[in-house]
């Protein structure tokens, strides 16, 4: 599927694999592309999105949806960033592909292969994500021992 650019001595993109890469997981499609930057931005503002969704539930006056029950789907705080969502997902796709199309019509050198940065880029995701975890574990568990405490 890549073949080595004989000019530069680059790594040629394949645009539709940037596009079902980035249609699959937010920001892998720019990782492929070598362009991990990009690809870490859309990732987080899928991050984002979620924290958007539960502001806009406080400042609309919306319930909190329970634990098992599912988002309310005629909420107006979920409508909101339901399409905001849609449209920040079709534009993380077509910038992958606009991307590799780009990257191979230019002959661009890039430093490393595609491999390789969507390895290193998966790696980043996933090590955030442990962390924040881990972090949102002490968060819970400290605050329900302040809770104890200040209720003893």
């Amino acid at each position: 599927m890549q073949e080595v650019n004989k000019t530069n001595n680059g790594f040629i993109r394949e645009p539709l694999l940037a596009a079902i890469l980035s249609f699959f997981f937010w920001g892998l499609g720019h990782a492929y592309n070598g362009q991990r930057k990009k690809g870490y931005f859309f990732t987080f503002s899928y991050v984002l999105l979620f924290a958007l969704y539960l502001i806009l539930l406080r400042l609309l006056n919306e319930p909190i949806p329970e634990s098992g029950s599912g988002p309310n789907f005629s909420s107006k705080a979920y409508l909101i960033t339901f399409i905001l969502g849609v449209v920040i997902w079709l534009f993380n796709i077509f910038t992958a592909y606009a991307s590799a199309k780009k990257i191979n019509e230019e002959n661009s050198v890039l430093e490393e292969s595609a491999g390789k940065s969507s390895y290193i880029f998966l790696r980043n995701v996933f090590l955030s994500f442990v962390i924040f975890m881990v972090f949102c574990i002490f968060l819970i568990v400290g605050l329900g021992f302040f809770a104890r405490s200040a209720k003893i």
